[in-house]
């Protein structure tokens, strides 16, 4: 993130093309820094994972598929989108709320005990040892050291 005092079009024009992935004019406010800090990591953390592979489990983010011993797996969509959710926030633990306002919008009529059903499918498709609970919070996705 570039910040600097330079306010005119053309300076924010040459800072972007000089590689930077955002511009930010002084004086700013930290909370929109520290927002568009986490903008910039969700774009990285998502480019960076386009492919997981672990022992015999292939995961392709990009074309939402998943593939075991070579089978092509079925995964409904609201499954591989909380997958996906874990993956790119990979060794981090994600709490309950987090994940249900990211998946389903924060519904107030989603029923949470819900969500341990989508992870209970998710860890008996693929693995039991890559989506991990953490008691009274939410999951965590991590591949264990081979």
């Amino acid at each position: 993130i570039m910040i600097t005092a330079r306010d005119e079009l053309t300076d924010t024009i040459t800072g972007l093309e000089s590689g930077a992935d955002d511009y930010l004019v002084k004086p700013f406010d930290l909370k929109e820094l520290e927002t568009r800090m986490f903008a910039v990591l969700r774009r990285t953390k998502k480019q960076a994972f386009k492919e997981i592979v672990y022992k015999n489990i292939i995961i392709n983010l990009q074309k939402r598929s998943v593939q075991k011993d070579g089978e092509t797996v079925h995964i409904p969509l609201k499954e591989f989108l909380i997958l996906e959710y874990l993956i790119t926030n990979e060794g981090v633990a994600v709490s309950r709320t987090d994940i249900i306002e990211h998946i389903w919008g924060g519904e107030s009529l989603f029923e949470s005990d819900k969500l341990d059903v989508y992870i209970s499918n998710l860890r008996k498709k693929l693995s039991p040892d890559i989506i991990q609970t953490i008691k009274g919070y939410g999951y965590v996705f991590s591949l264990p050291k081979i």
